[in-house]
């Protein structure tokens, strides 16, 4: 095993839960109201401190840059 698998393999062994607050979110909800957010998330004219307050009103404990970073791409979800 070289190097780089060794580090992979450590990386991936190491890696426990959600990637990210809106990762958990997600996977905390009912199927229906997934399908909202995720259609929510992919609105690019709701802004993410809608989603984020909204989710927070119910309970979710989220910031509004969470959303963001998960809507551009920038949270762990996007790196696999």
């Amino acid at each position: 095993m070289g190097l780089l698998d060794e580090i992979t393999a450590e990386q991936d062994a190491s890696r426990v839960g959600p990637r990210c607050y809106v990762a958990l979110a997600l996977g905390n909800l009912a199927a229906d109201e997934r399908a909202d957010l995720e259609a929510a998330l992919d609105d690019k004219g709701i802004r993410h401190t809608v989603i984020g307050a909204v989710l927070r009103r119910r309970g979710v404990k989220i910031g509004d840059h969470s959303v963001g970073r998960h809507r551009r791409g920038l949270c762990g979800c996007s790196r696999g």
